[in-house]
Protein backbone atom coordinates (compact mmCIF):
# COMPACT_ATOMS: atom_id res chain seq x y z
CA UNK A 1 0.00 0.00 0.00
CA UNK A 2 1.32 3.44 -0.94
CA UNK A 3 1.75 5.95 1.87
CA UNK A 4 2.38 9.64 1.14
CA UNK A 5 4.97 11.23 3.38
CA UNK A 6 3.11 14.54 3.80
CA UNK A 7 -0.64 15.09 3.86
CA UNK A 8 -0.61 18.23 1.71
CA UNK A 9 -2.29 18.02 -1.67
CA UNK A 10 -5.51 16.38 -2.72
CA UNK A 11 -8.36 18.62 -3.78
CA UNK A 12 -7.67 21.60 -1.51
CA UNK A 13 -5.34 23.13 1.05
CA UNK A 14 -2.05 22.84 -0.82
CA UNK A 15 -2.22 26.56 -1.65
CA UNK A 16 -2.73 27.63 1.97
CA UNK A 17 -0.32 30.46 2.76
CA UNK A 18 0.78 28.73 5.99
CA UNK A 19 2.24 25.92 3.89
CA UNK A 20 4.11 27.75 1.13
CA UNK A 21 4.92 31.23 2.47
CA UNK A 22 7.28 29.77 5.12
CA UNK A 23 9.25 28.20 2.25
CA UNK A 24 9.59 31.63 0.65
CA UNK A 25 10.70 33.21 3.93
CA UNK A 26 12.94 30.23 4.67
CA UNK A 27 14.87 30.85 1.46
CA UNK A 28 15.28 34.56 2.19
CA UNK A 29 12.35 35.88 0.18
CA UNK A 30 9.01 37.49 0.90
CA UNK A 31 5.76 37.71 -1.05
CA UNK A 32 5.43 41.50 -1.08
CA UNK A 33 7.43 44.59 -0.18
CA UNK A 34 6.97 46.09 3.27
CA UNK A 35 4.89 48.96 1.88
CA UNK A 36 2.68 46.53 -0.10
CA UNK A 37 3.41 48.36 -3.33
CA UNK A 38 5.54 45.68 -5.04
CA UNK A 39 4.71 42.00 -5.44
CA UNK A 40 7.87 39.93 -5.00
CA UNK A 41 6.88 36.31 -5.61
CA UNK A 42 9.29 36.25 -8.56
CA UNK A 43 12.37 37.56 -6.75
CA UNK A 44 15.26 35.05 -6.87
CA UNK A 45 14.88 34.23 -3.19
CA UNK A 46 11.12 33.78 -3.37
CA UNK A 47 11.43 31.62 -6.48
CA UNK A 48 13.98 29.41 -4.72
CA UNK A 49 11.56 28.80 -1.87
CA UNK A 50 8.60 28.16 -4.14
CA UNK A 51 10.68 25.80 -6.29
CA UNK A 52 11.67 23.82 -3.20
CA UNK A 53 8.00 23.56 -2.19
CA UNK A 54 6.92 22.48 -5.67
CA UNK A 55 9.78 19.96 -5.81
CA UNK A 56 8.08 18.04 -3.01
CA UNK A 57 5.58 16.94 -5.68
CA UNK A 58 7.55 17.06 -8.91
CA UNK A 59 10.97 15.79 -7.84
CA UNK A 60 10.58 13.95 -4.55
CA UNK A 61 6.99 12.69 -4.85
CA UNK A 62 6.31 12.91 -1.11
CA UNK A 63 3.05 14.88 -1.20
CA UNK A 64 -0.54 13.84 -1.84
CA UNK A 65 -1.15 14.13 -5.60
CA UNK A 66 -3.21 17.16 -6.60
CA UNK A 67 -6.81 16.18 -7.17
CA UNK A 68 -6.55 12.96 -5.18
CA UNK A 69 -9.94 12.15 -3.69
CA UNK A 70 -8.98 11.25 -0.13
CA UNK A 71 -11.89 10.97 2.34
CA UNK A 72 -11.37 13.66 4.93
CA UNK A 73 -8.59 15.33 2.95
CA UNK A 74 -5.20 15.67 4.62
CA UNK A 75 -6.65 15.03 8.06
CA UNK A 76 -8.36 11.85 6.91
CA UNK A 77 -5.22 10.74 5.10
CA UNK A 78 -3.23 10.97 8.33
CA UNK A 79 -5.91 9.36 10.48
CA UNK A 80 -6.19 6.43 8.06
CA UNK A 81 -2.38 5.99 7.99
CA UNK A 82 -2.23 6.75 4.28
CA UNK A 83 -0.11 9.83 5.06
CA UNK A 84 2.80 9.80 7.48
CA UNK A 85 2.69 13.44 8.65
CA UNK A 86 0.09 16.16 9.06
CA UNK A 87 1.03 19.84 9.23
CA UNK A 88 -1.53 22.00 11.01
CA UNK A 89 -2.62 23.86 14.13
CA UNK A 90 -2.73 22.70 17.78
CA UNK A 91 -6.52 22.53 17.67
CA UNK A 92 -6.36 19.10 16.01
CA UNK A 93 -4.97 17.50 19.17
CA UNK A 94 -8.43 16.85 20.59
CA UNK A 95 -9.74 15.31 17.38
CA UNK A 96 -6.70 13.07 16.95
CA UNK A 97 -6.89 11.92 20.57
CA UNK A 98 -10.49 10.88 19.95
CA UNK A 99 -10.17 9.49 16.43
CA UNK A 100 -6.78 7.75 16.42
CA UNK A 101 -6.79 4.55 18.44
CA UNK A 102 -4.70 2.13 16.39
CA UNK A 103 -1.30 3.84 16.18
CA UNK A 104 0.95 6.13 18.23
CA UNK A 105 1.39 9.75 17.17
CA UNK A 106 3.19 12.84 18.44
CA UNK A 107 4.01 16.40 17.36
CA UNK A 108 7.26 18.11 16.34
CA UNK A 109 8.49 21.54 15.31
CA UNK A 110 8.55 21.99 11.54
CA UNK A 111 12.04 21.63 10.01
CA UNK A 112 14.11 24.70 9.20
CA UNK A 113 14.93 25.98 5.73
CA UNK A 114 18.38 27.05 4.45
CA UNK A 115 18.22 30.72 5.47
CA UNK A 116 15.45 31.04 8.05
CA UNK A 117 13.28 28.85 10.25
CA UNK A 118 9.64 29.78 9.73
CA UNK A 119 6.24 28.19 10.13
CA UNK A 120 2.77 29.56 9.57
CA UNK A 121 0.78 30.47 12.65
CA UNK A 122 -2.44 32.19 13.60
CA UNK A 123 -4.15 33.67 16.63
CA UNK A 124 -7.32 33.07 18.59
CA UNK A 125 -8.65 36.16 16.82
CA UNK A 126 -10.73 37.65 19.62
CA UNK A 127 -12.19 41.02 18.67
CA UNK A 128 -15.19 43.33 18.93
CA UNK A 129 -16.85 45.01 15.98
CA UNK A 130 -17.27 48.76 16.07
CA UNK A 131 -21.02 48.20 15.61
CA UNK A 132 -21.37 45.99 18.69
CA UNK A 133 -24.62 46.72 20.55
CA UNK A 134 -23.02 45.79 23.86
CA UNK A 135 -19.33 46.71 23.70
CA UNK A 136 -18.84 46.75 27.46
CA UNK A 137 -20.23 43.23 27.83
CA UNK A 138 -18.18 42.13 24.83
CA UNK A 139 -15.00 43.42 26.47
CA UNK A 140 -15.86 41.54 29.64
CA UNK A 141 -16.25 38.34 27.62
CA UNK A 142 -12.88 38.84 25.97
CA UNK A 143 -11.27 39.43 29.35
CA UNK A 144 -12.65 36.08 30.49
CA UNK A 145 -11.52 34.29 27.32
CA UNK A 146 -8.06 35.78 27.69
CA UNK A 147 -7.75 34.88 31.36
CA UNK A 148 -5.26 32.33 32.64
CA UNK A 149 -8.14 30.20 33.91
CA UNK A 150 -9.89 29.88 30.54
CA UNK A 151 -6.66 29.55 28.60
CA UNK A 152 -5.77 26.72 30.94
CA UNK A 153 -9.11 25.05 30.30
CA UNK A 154 -8.53 25.26 26.55
CA UNK A 155 -5.15 23.58 26.97
CA UNK A 156 -6.53 20.90 29.29
CA UNK A 157 -9.15 20.15 26.66
CA UNK A 158 -6.44 19.91 23.97
CA UNK A 159 -8.20 22.69 22.08
CA UNK A 160 -5.13 24.84 21.54
CA UNK A 161 -2.12 26.50 23.11
CA UNK A 162 -2.47 29.34 25.65
CA UNK A 163 -1.47 32.64 24.09
CA UNK A 164 -0.37 34.15 27.41
CA UNK A 165 3.44 34.16 27.43
CA UNK A 166 3.33 33.79 31.20
CA UNK A 167 1.89 30.30 30.72
CA UNK A 168 4.70 28.97 28.51
CA UNK A 169 6.22 27.10 31.46
CA UNK A 170 3.03 26.62 33.45
CA UNK A 171 2.83 23.39 35.51
CA UNK A 172 -0.37 22.59 33.64
CA UNK A 173 1.76 21.13 30.84
CA UNK A 174 3.01 18.47 33.25
CA UNK A 175 -0.58 17.46 33.98
CA UNK A 176 -1.42 16.65 30.36
CA UNK A 177 -1.67 13.02 29.37
CA UNK A 178 -0.15 12.04 26.02
CA UNK A 179 -0.66 11.95 23.16
CA UNK A 180 0.91 14.19 22.22
CA UNK A 181 3.90 13.69 24.50
CA UNK A 182 5.84 16.52 22.87
CA UNK A 183 3.04 19.07 23.25
CA UNK A 184 5.48 21.92 23.92
CA UNK A 185 6.60 21.68 20.31
CA UNK A 186 3.69 24.03 19.66
CA UNK A 187 5.21 26.56 22.07
CA UNK A 188 8.61 26.29 20.39
CA UNK A 189 6.95 26.54 17.00
CA UNK A 190 5.46 29.85 18.02
CA UNK A 191 8.98 31.18 18.36
CA UNK A 192 9.49 30.81 14.61
CA UNK A 193 5.88 31.47 13.64
CA UNK A 194 4.99 34.02 10.98
CA UNK A 195 1.69 35.65 10.05
CA UNK A 196 0.43 36.25 6.51
CA UNK A 197 0.99 39.74 5.07
CA UNK A 198 -2.28 41.56 5.75
CA UNK A 199 -1.70 45.01 4.25
CA UNK A 200 -2.78 44.41 0.66
CA UNK A 201 -5.25 46.91 -0.85
CA UNK A 202 -8.77 45.55 -0.42
CA UNK A 203 -9.48 45.61 -4.17
CA UNK A 204 -6.63 43.14 -4.73
CA UNK A 205 -7.73 40.68 -2.08
CA UNK A 206 -5.30 38.80 0.14
CA UNK A 207 -3.63 35.42 0.48
CA UNK A 208 -7.01 34.22 1.74
CA UNK A 209 -9.37 35.57 -0.92
CA UNK A 210 -9.82 37.58 -4.08
CA UNK A 211 -7.42 38.20 -6.96
CA UNK A 212 -4.22 37.52 -5.02
CA UNK A 213 -5.47 34.23 -3.61
CA UNK A 214 -6.70 32.98 -6.98
CA UNK A 215 -3.61 34.17 -8.85
CA UNK A 216 -1.25 32.37 -6.47
CA UNK A 217 -3.38 29.23 -6.48
CA UNK A 218 -3.27 29.18 -10.28
CA UNK A 219 0.51 29.73 -10.35
CA UNK A 220 1.13 26.95 -7.83
CA UNK A 221 -1.10 24.52 -9.69
CA UNK A 222 0.55 25.34 -13.03
CA UNK A 223 3.95 24.73 -11.42
CA UNK A 224 3.03 21.47 -9.71
CA UNK A 225 1.28 20.06 -12.79
CA UNK A 226 4.13 21.13 -15.07
CA UNK A 227 2.08 23.48 -17.22
CA UNK A 228 4.69 26.18 -16.56
CA UNK A 229 8.02 26.40 -14.83
CA UNK A 230 7.95 27.95 -11.38
CA UNK A 231 9.66 31.04 -12.76
CA UNK A 232 7.19 31.43 -15.63
CA UNK A 233 4.19 30.90 -13.39
CA UNK A 234 5.25 33.37 -10.74
CA UNK A 235 6.56 36.04 -13.10
CA UNK A 236 3.07 35.94 -14.60
CA UNK A 237 1.49 35.94 -11.14
CA UNK A 238 3.56 38.93 -10.05
CA UNK A 239 2.56 40.82 -13.19
CA UNK A 240 -1.13 40.23 -12.50
CA UNK A 241 -0.87 41.17 -8.84
CA UNK A 242 1.32 44.19 -9.64
CA UNK A 243 -1.23 45.49 -12.13
CA UNK A 244 -3.75 45.59 -9.30
CA UNK A 245 -1.35 47.12 -6.78
CA UNK A 246 -0.44 49.86 -9.26
CA UNK A 247 -4.06 50.95 -9.60
CA UNK A 248 -5.07 50.59 -5.95
CA UNK A 249 -5.60 53.66 -3.84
Amino acid sequence: ENVDCISIGGSSGWDWWAYFIPWIVGYGGKPVSDDFKTSTFSSPESLAGIQAYVDLWTQYDVMMPLGADIPGGGQGCFESQNCATFFHIPGFMKTFREQITDFDWDVAVTPSHPIAHATGMGTFGYGITKDSAHPDLAWELIKVLASKEIQGQILRGYGGMPFLKSMADDPIFDELEPPPANVKAFIRGGGVGIFPPMGYPSKCGSLYAGLINQTIRTALEESIRGAKTVEQAFVDADAEIQACLDTAE
